[in-house]
């Protein structure tokens, strides 16, 4: 039964990961329109659109978390 549980905790970790790296990238991208040179009113359209989807990243982010905790303490209970 554990190779169940591996089976299924594999998905989301890699989804954990690559989530991780995007949201890395995308406040990495908005930190560097706050440092650019170039007029606000520009740079406000991909500002807003930065912060938006790095939330939107962010609370993907946790809801995998808890799906993995969830699995976790599946695992946790059979090996009891």
């Amino acid at each position: 039964m554990k190779d169940y549980y591996k089976e299924k905790i594999r998905m989301p970790i890699a989804l954990r990961n690559n989530l991780f790296a995007c949201l890395v990238v995308i406040i990495g991208g908005t930190i560097g329109l706050f440092l650019t040179d170039i007029n606000i009113a520009k740079v406000f359209p991909f500002l807003f659109a930065g912060i938006y989807f790095g939330l939107r990243f962010l609370l993907n982010l946790l809801s995998v978390n808890k799906e993995i905790d969830i699995i976790f303490e599946g695992l946790k209970n059979e090996c009891k």
